[in-house]
């Protein structure tokens, strides 16, 4: 059965510790987890609802994602909107990835660098105020980070799109690197995990 998003739910069952690789050198499952932080997985008995209240946020999350799924295109859609591939089929993912693309469907700071383009040529052609138009972008994209369940490639383009407008609105002189390595580092120490993740590592700015 489908559950909304943002439900309080209880759920029962056994942890466990996950297993290291059984064969050298190949894919360990244990410290893949651990640097995700992810210390224990669980084999599910019983899964129960608590509260069915949702917070405003998570109400919209369930229409977009409601909406999304009328389209028959709804598995890329999912991917380039929200960073979801649990609908595209398995064996096409696999085609993309040997072919070497799967990239492109990856939600990066190039979705953020475009979207904030945009947004931002619409404000000054509606006359609005410089300022006030990147406060009603950040809180955009903060909203569009929510949406994408928080994606690290996403955290890492938004923290610099904010550090940029910080540096501009104060004039504190910074030059663009510093304020880059500034925006990642601010991140690294509120979840040092961000550290391992390809999607913070390689997405591009």
């Amino acid at each position: 059965e489908s559950l909304p998003l943002g439900i309080s739910l209880k759920v029962e069952g056994e942890l466990k510790t996950a297993t290291h690789n059984t064969i050298p050198n190949t894919f360990d499952y244990y410290n893949y987890l651990k640097n995700i932080g992810i210390y224990h997985i669980m084999d599910v008995e019983k899964v129960s609802v608590l509260n069915n209240k949702v917070s405003f946020f998570y109400k919209i999350k369930n229409v977009l994602t409601a909406y999304l799924k009328t389209f028959k295109s709804r598995d890329y859609l999912f991917m380039f909107i929200i960073g979801d591939k649990g609908f595209l089929n398995e064996g096409v993912y696999e085609n993309y990835q040997e072919l070497g693309v799967s990239h492109v469907f990856a939600i990066s700071g190039m979705h953020i660098s475009i979207m904030s383009t945009i947004l931002l040529g619409i404000l000054k052609k509606l006359k609005r105020k410089e300022s006030t138009s990147y406060i009603f972008v950040i809180c955009f994209l903060l909203f569009f980070l929510f949406i994408t369940n928080y994606a690290p490639s996403v955290q890492r383009s938004v923290a610099l799109f904010i550090a940029l407008f910080i540096n501009k609105q104060f004039t504190l002189e910074l030059k663009t690197l510093n304020v880059y390595f500034l925006s990642i580092s601010v991140l690294l120490l509120i979840n040092p995990f961000l550290l391992f993740q390809i999607g913070f590592l390689y997405s591009s700015v």
